[in-house]
């Protein structure tokens, strides 16, 4: 990865500290599936995140389908999850859903706030 410039400065990417997936070969197994395949997704999401665990939802025939995925590799920077898709339509549309352990908030009253996001 390398810095982005704008007017001579050197500028951070503020992305660089968030979950990643954009479809690219480094992301996607297969980029050209058929159809039955069985692709491999990965997430990368930045070492010290809060990340508990990690689904995909896709929309084969048009039905919300939730698939599991399962750490595949942890280094000091980041941890890469992995989940497997198959292929049942030409154009499969997926989202990562990211869970968090629950937020303790000392004197809230009821269920514990738990934090998901959609990537």
């Amino acid at each position: 990865l390398r810095p982005v410039h704008a007017r001579g400065r050197r500028v951070s990417r503020p992305l660089l500290g968030r979950p990643h997936h954009d479809g690219s070969p480094l992301y996607v197994s297969d980029p050209n599936p058929v159809l039955g395949d069985v692709v491999t997704l990965w997430l990368r999401v930045p070492a010290g995140d809060a990340t508990a665990g990690v689904h995909v939802r896709s929309t084969p025939d048009g039905e919300p389908h939730w698939d599991t995925a399962t750490v595949d590799r942890v280094t000091p920077f980041e941890t890469w999850w992995r989940a497997d898709v198959r292929v049942v339509n030409p154009v499969t549309t997926y989202r990562f859903l990211l869970t968090a352990p629950p937020l303790r908030l000392p004197g809230a009253v009821g269920s514990p706030v738990t934090p998901v996001a959609t990537v």
